[in-house]
């Protein structure tokens, strides 16, 4: 018995199947869509992706440096209480990252995507941090 999920990376559908210990007694069964042919395996793209993680990362431990030393996660939690995005933007904005970011928040946490500021279509490259600011939700 097979089960089957379907992944999406980019642009290219990729299938997994998860295929439970032969039995003996039955013949093998070709696996659907194992005649595909899938996209070159290219080292130099994931390469190029790890280096700009490498400088998102640094980013985002500057985030987070922000938020246990000073009183920034505190403003940053009153900004979401009242709605005020543009405030959560000019206090993360102040700690003088090289990279884009993108804040969702809800009552029970903050999301906060680190991007390179010039991401090309073929390196679509994030780092995203999610912080628990109220574990009652």
């Amino acid at each position: 018995m097979n089960q089957h999920f379907n992944y999406h990376y980019g642009h290219y559908p990729y299938t997994y199947y998860r295929q439970q210990a032969p039995n003996p007694s039955q013949p093998a069964q070709q696996q659907p869509g194992s005649n595909d042919v899938l996209p070159e395996v290219n080292p130099e793209v994931f390469i190029e992706s790890s280096r700009k993680v490498r400088d998102l990362l640094t980013d985002a431990v500057s985030i987070s440096d922000q938020l246990i030393k000073t009183n920034v996660g505190r403003q940053i939690q009153e900004a979401a209480q009242k709605n005020d995005t543009a405030t959560i933007y000019r206090l993360l904005n102040a700690i003088g990252m090289k990279n884009n970011i993108h804040v969702s928040y809800t009552p029970h946490s903050i999301i906060i995507t680190v991007t390179p500021p010039n991401p090309t279509s073929t390196l679509q490259t994030t780092v995203t941090l999610q912080m628990v600011w109220n574990a009652a939700f």
